[in-house]
């Protein structure tokens, strides 16, 4: 089972160390290996996660630049 707290508290702590106006989507905080040890369904569920963190301020300085349906969603540090 995925530890998604885990999972979320490091890309936390990888977007504090980006520099300010980085786009990025969620996937590119974390390295390929360690990212593709996750099932598709497992990146979607983290994907929904991260993304009501930055909508309730949880996360701190990002903000959602797009959201296409079925695409990434990418964000930008503030």
């Amino acid at each position: 089972m995925v530890d998604y707290v885990d999972w979320l508290k490091t890309a936390a702590t990888k977007v504090e160390n980006l520099p300010r106006n980085t786009r990025f989507v969620l996937r590119d905080l974390f390295e390929g290996t360690k990212w593709n040890t996750l099932q598709n369904r497992e990146r979607r569920e983290l994907g929904r996660k991260f993304r009501y963190c930055v909508d309730s301020n949880r996360i701190l300085n990002v903000i959602v630049i797009e959201s296409p349906k079925g695409v990434a969603t990418t964000y930008k540090k503030t």
